[in-house]
């Protein structure tokens, strides 16, 4: 009992010890605030320059006690000034802490003018600013805040519902799943629950791998989770694992494995480069009967021989695949050590990666090296969408003047080239689609691809399209506007069409682009459109099955849709 009180004894005097450096501290800056503010004669005479300033101070702790301090007597029109001062902030640790500290403050005062002011901010600084302005009004009025969260950008949207989940743990998970619903991520709250998955089912990662692909949610949202289910699995049973691993994506159609694939074995590769090329080079060990037949069981008896070859080959592809884009050249160097019917896809990977660096080399090897065998016509294709995002202009001079090619080929390299190169020089890419026999298809496809990577450049293209053109180019814009979370500006792009060519817009296929990015905005915007477009919302809505609308919600789309019908 008596080390017990001793140990009490022991807290409290550290308590009030932390507790009176707290208060002097706040002192000394409210002091020196006020002098500066009041009477100028500190050194620094407004309040950003007292934020900005902090790194002076000795301590991590010390700073913080001054930024609180500064902050607690800061007014509105000086938070907003520091917001936007606050991006000159050069230790990114300490901007973090200071544009969340200034959000808070702001959004206990004003919450919308906190909320308009991080708006104003480019994109890729607001990111703290807005975690700060929902973590402190998620806390005072949820209602309000996940109101005003829902009319942002995707990104915004999830920035804010991650503040409010991180804040609001007093919320259960079926409360905290209808207000991601309601900002349109609705599996962000599930994803929430993986770790416990992962940890409880590491006895069988293989199982947990397989469970976490048919869970709902969005792969890359996991990807640092399912590369460690896939590192426990590999450890657990070789690298055969990997051919479990893969049967998700057994069934997909195009030449790509999905990110998180690609991101567990690119990790194996760094971590293991020897086993793994040596996997390449000789196969399974369990081919050569060093493994049972649990290593790879079937659902009807134990694999033949013709399996396991099937098996192995998989796991090669994957592995060499990893290895190729990671070192491309000692893939090439070694290539005699490849087996035979995995030469055309080391060489196709790793001309594919090298392009990126070494151009002039790589258009020699697809005429010398023999490897490349019936793959020959993929393989140019992929490594020369690879050298358009490089060097576009090197890569239409290749394209223009090789002989090996077909000109059907050299129509479908072209769209990928002149996209890439219409971002540095629009006017000459259109330049040379005019010239090609399918201008019109063409110039649709160079659009589509152009809007994806950059929609502004888009946008600034779109007057110099063709009459042809101009349909599909202004429907990919206003597409990739929406994904962006800027659906007023579509609107308006695709009313102004409308309204300058007279041809009517397909108002269904832009609601339903709408309603997968985010159903609850476009339902709570339904009333805000006139009558036609209300209409083709609400059909577009009420087409897709969405668990994100309320039953309430879903039966309004409904009434709206059949009032619009008669």
């Amino acid at each position: 009992m008596r080390n017990r009180h001793r140990e009490l004894s022991c807290f409290v005097v550290l308590a009030v010890t932390i507790l009176w450096a707290f208060v002097q501290i706040a002192e000394e800056v409210q002091a020196q605030a006020t002098d500066a503010l009041e009477h100028g004669t500190s050194d620094f005479t407004s309040t950003s320059e007292l934020v900005l300033n902090l790194a002076n101070s000795v301590t991590s702790f010390e700073r913080s006690v001054r930024l609180y301090a500064i902050l607690d007597r800061a007014e509105t029109e000086e938070l907003r000034d520091l917001m936007r001062d606050s991006q000159d902030i050069e230790v990114d640790s300490e901007k973090h802490e200071t544009q969340l500290a200034i959000a808070s403050r702001f959004a206990a005062i004003n919450p919308q003018e906190a909320l308009e002011t991080a708006l104003e901010v480019p994109s890729n600084e607001r990111l703290p600013l807005l975690e700060g302005v929902f973590t402190e009004w998620s806390e005072s009025d949820l209602a309000s805040a996940t109101k005003a969260a829902a009319v942002l950008d995707r990104d915004s949207r999830l920035t804010a519902l991650k503040a409010i989940v991180a804040i609001r743990d007093d919320l259960k998970f079926d409360e905290l799943r209808l207000i991601a619903s309601e900002l349109g991520h609705p599996g962000y709250v599930n994803e929430m629950e993986r770790d416990f998955l992962a940890a409880n089912l590491a006895e069988d990662p293989i199982e947990a791998w397989l469970r976490m692909m048919h869970d709902g949610l969005e792969d890359a949202s996991q990807l640092d989770t399912l590369v460690q289910v896939a590192e426990a699995a590999v450890e657990r049973d070789g690298f055969d694992a990997l051919f479990h691993l893969h049967a998700p994506f057994s069934k997909v159609l195009f030449d790509e494995e999905y990110l998180v694939l690609d991101k567990a074995v690119e990790a194996l590769v760094r971590d293991d480069p020897q086993n793994t090329w040596e996997y390449i080079q000789k196969g399974s060990s369990s081919e050569q009967g060093q493994s049972d037949d649990s290593t790879f069981p079937l659902d009807s008896g134990s694999p033949t021989p013709r399996d396991r070859a099937y098996m192995t080959n998989v796991v090669q592809e994957l592995l060499l695949k990893s290895w190729a884009a990671w070192d491309p050249a000692f893939v090439l160097e070694r290539i005699e050590q490849i087996p035979n019917q995995l030469q055309a896809l080391a060489c196709e990977r790793a001309l594919e990666a090298l392009v990126a660096t070494e151009p002039k080399r790589v258009v020699e090897l697809i005429q010398s090296l023999k490897h490349l065998g019936a793959n020959r016509e993929r393989s140019v294709w992929r490594i020369v969408r690879r050298w358009s995002e490089t060097s576009p202009s090197a890569a239409l001079g290749w394209v223009q003047s090789e002989h090996g090619i077909g000109d059907e080929q050299r129509q479908d390299l072209l769209t990928y080239v002149l996209s890439s190169l219409a971002l540095d020089n629009p006017e000459l890419a259109l330049e040379v689609a005019v010239l090609q026999p399918n201008f019109a298809q063409l110039e649709q496809r160079m659009m589509y691809h152009i809007a994806q990577r950059d929609v502004e450049a888009a946008i600034e293209m779109l007057p110099m399209i063709s009459e042809e053109g101009q349909y599909y180019a202004n429907s990919w814009v206003a597409e990739q506007l929406i994904v962006n979370g800027e659906v007023d500006r579509a609107v308006a792009l695709r009313r102004q069409y409308e309204e300058d060519s007279g041809d009517p817009v397909n108002w269904f296929m832009f609601f339903l682009n709408w309603a997968r990015e985010n159903p609850v905005q476009l339902f709570e915007r339904l009333d805000d459109l006139p009558p036609k477009l209300r209409f083709e919302g609400a059909h577009a809505l009420d087409y897709y099955y969405l668990p994100e609308l309320t039953q309430e919600q879903k039966d309004t789309v409904q009434a709206i849709y059949e009032a619009g019908q008669d």
